[in-house]
């Protein structure tokens, strides 16, 4: 299979699902959390890369890696899940990712929380928290648009993970019992 027939297989949700885990792994590298001091005409800065700024923040990263390589596979059909698994699998582990990149913006610590004046220090997160953010919310609505295509639909999400080609038809033979 050519790169061009990988895309057509992926489709749009695949696409973006594949990129975004792309882009989340090149952006956990870069800043996520800065910081800066200016004292006495002189300033210090600093940032801290997601596998720096704790489980908060290289976590979501991971999972939209994990999601890119998961529609990959069954791109590729080396992962023998039925399409609406597959997306409700990536659409509930975005939104996971989602979650966890707000509460780590949100538990990020301040300028103020280092008894440092606010004239003189600033600190918050970074650009990459951002664009990672954005690249978990894509691959959210992107997810949840291609379920829906393939008949899921919230109330029933337990079906997506019922049945399918992955599971066996009928459970083997109990063992005799002596």
């Amino acid at each position: 299979m050519d790169f061009q027939q990988l895309l057509g297989k992926l489709g749009r949700s695949g696409q973006v699902a594949v990129g975004a885990g792309l882009l989340a792994f090149v952006f956990s590298f870069l800043p996520w959390y800065t910081a800066s001091v200016s004292f006495l005409g002189q300033s210090i800065s600093a940032h801290a890369s997601a596998w720096d700024a704790g489980i908060g923040a290289w976590l979501p990263a991971l999972l939209l890696v994990a999601i890119g390589v998961l529609t990959v596979l069954a791109a590729l059909d080396t992962l023998k899940w039925p399409q609406l698994r597959l997306w409700a699998v990536n659409t509930l582990a975005a939104v996971l990712a989602v979650v966890i990149i707000i509460l780590r913006w949100i538990t990020f610590p301040s300028a103020g929380d280092s008894g440092l004046s606010e004239a003189n220090a600033s600190a918050g997160a970074g650009y990459a928290l951002y664009v990672t953010l954005v690249l978990a919310l894509a691959v959210a609505v992107f997810g949840y648009l291609a379920f829906t295509a393939q008949g899921g639909n919230v109330a029933n999400l337990g079906a997506a993970f019922s049945g399918g080609e992955s599971a066996p038809s009928e459970f083997p033979p109990a063992p005799p019992q002596y």
